[in-house]
Protein backbone atom coordinates (compact mmCIF):
# COMPACT_ATOMS: atom_id res chain seq x y z
CA UNK A 1 0.00 0.00 0.00
CA UNK A 2 1.29 3.46 -0.92
CA UNK A 3 1.68 5.77 2.09
CA UNK A 4 -0.89 8.55 2.00
CA UNK A 5 1.84 11.19 2.00
CA UNK A 6 2.43 10.40 -1.67
CA UNK A 7 -1.10 11.27 -2.90
CA UNK A 8 -0.29 14.56 -4.63
CA UNK A 9 3.00 13.27 -6.09
CA UNK A 10 1.34 10.14 -7.42
CA UNK A 11 -1.53 12.10 -8.96
CA UNK A 12 0.95 14.48 -10.59
CA UNK A 13 2.88 11.57 -12.07
CA UNK A 14 -0.32 9.86 -13.20
CA UNK A 15 -1.50 13.00 -14.97
CA UNK A 16 1.87 13.37 -16.76
CA UNK A 17 2.18 9.75 -17.87
CA UNK A 18 0.43 8.62 -21.03
CA UNK A 19 -1.93 5.68 -20.57
CA UNK A 20 -1.18 2.45 -22.38
CA UNK A 21 -3.32 1.38 -25.31
CA UNK A 22 -4.54 -1.56 -23.18
CA UNK A 23 -5.75 0.82 -20.46
CA UNK A 24 -7.53 2.99 -23.00
CA UNK A 25 -9.19 -0.08 -24.56
CA UNK A 26 -10.23 -1.50 -21.19
CA UNK A 27 -11.61 1.88 -20.11
CA UNK A 28 -13.51 2.20 -23.38
CA UNK A 29 -14.95 -1.31 -23.15
CA UNK A 30 -15.99 -1.19 -19.50
CA UNK A 31 -17.47 2.30 -19.54
CA UNK A 32 -19.09 2.01 -22.93
CA UNK A 33 -17.38 5.21 -24.00
CA UNK A 34 -13.87 6.53 -24.44
CA UNK A 35 -12.56 7.78 -21.10
CA UNK A 36 -9.98 10.55 -20.94
CA UNK A 37 -7.75 8.87 -18.38
CA UNK A 38 -5.09 11.61 -18.38
CA UNK A 39 -7.77 14.28 -18.14
CA UNK A 40 -9.43 12.53 -15.22
CA UNK A 41 -6.08 12.21 -13.44
CA UNK A 42 -5.43 15.93 -13.95
CA UNK A 43 -8.86 16.72 -12.55
CA UNK A 44 -8.14 14.55 -9.49
CA UNK A 45 -4.88 16.43 -8.95
CA UNK A 46 -6.64 19.78 -9.18
CA UNK A 47 -9.35 18.68 -6.73
CA UNK A 48 -6.74 17.34 -4.28
CA UNK A 49 -4.93 20.69 -4.39
CA UNK A 50 -8.26 22.49 -3.88
CA UNK A 51 -9.05 20.23 -0.92
CA UNK A 52 -5.67 21.07 0.61
CA UNK A 53 -6.35 24.81 0.34
CA UNK A 54 -9.82 24.50 1.84
CA UNK A 55 -8.69 22.24 4.70
CA UNK A 56 -5.86 24.65 5.49
CA UNK A 57 -8.41 27.46 5.75
CA UNK A 58 -10.58 25.35 8.05
CA UNK A 59 -7.58 24.34 10.19
CA UNK A 60 -6.53 27.96 10.59
CA UNK A 61 -9.99 28.83 11.90
CA UNK A 62 -10.34 25.83 14.20
CA UNK A 63 -9.74 26.13 17.93
CA UNK A 64 -6.71 24.16 19.13
CA UNK A 65 -8.87 22.30 21.66
CA UNK A 66 -11.27 21.08 18.98
CA UNK A 67 -10.77 17.31 18.48
CA UNK A 68 -11.60 17.73 14.78
CA UNK A 69 -8.34 19.65 14.31
CA UNK A 70 -6.36 16.41 14.67
CA UNK A 71 -8.37 14.79 11.89
CA UNK A 72 -8.02 17.85 9.66
CA UNK A 73 -4.27 17.92 10.22
CA UNK A 74 -3.99 14.19 9.49
CA UNK A 75 -5.78 14.66 6.16
CA UNK A 76 -3.59 17.67 5.37
CA UNK A 77 -0.51 15.60 6.17
CA UNK A 78 -1.63 13.00 3.65
CA UNK A 79 -1.84 15.64 0.91
CA UNK A 80 1.81 16.69 1.09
Amino acid sequence: MTPSTHIITDLTNLAKTASTAASQTKSHTEAGENQDLAGNASLCLAKAAELKVLLTTIANGTDGADPNLTTINNVLGSLV
